[in-house]
């Protein structure tokens, strides 16, 4: 923890997005992160996780500057995002860190 907040991952004016399951490392950090320097955490409604225009709403509105998103989703939302019909091309905006990681699984659309 110390080191994200030695170089200003994390600082007093993050709002950092739980996105991450209860059962993960990664939901922990969601969590005591932001209140450990004073930042804000943004919870997401129901089905968040899984509906991107709800989740790029909620990027946009709360201006988001910290998220960890998993591949699959990473990938999903940066096809939704750049597809202007969505009109959520601004929803990284905010980001100042984008963080990924964890298990890849495969998703074809066809």
């Amino acid at each position: 923890m110390d080191d994200t907040i030695e170089v200003d991952m994390l600082n007093s004016t993050s709002v950092v997005l739980q996105l991450g399951p209860c059962s993960s490392d990664i939901h922990v950090f969601e969590i005591v992160g932001p209140l450990y320097v004073g930042g804000t955490i943004i919870m997401l409604p129901p089905n968040g996780n899984i509906d991107l225009n709800i989740l790029c709403n909620v990027l946009e509105q709360q201006q988001v500057t910290f998220a960890f998103i998993v591949p699959t989703l990473m990938k999903l939302l940066c096809e939704y995002i750049t597809n202007p019909l969505n009109n959520h091309q601004w929803a990284l905006q905010t980001m100042r860190i984008l963080w990924s990681g964890g298990i890849y699984t495969f998703y074809s659309s066809d």
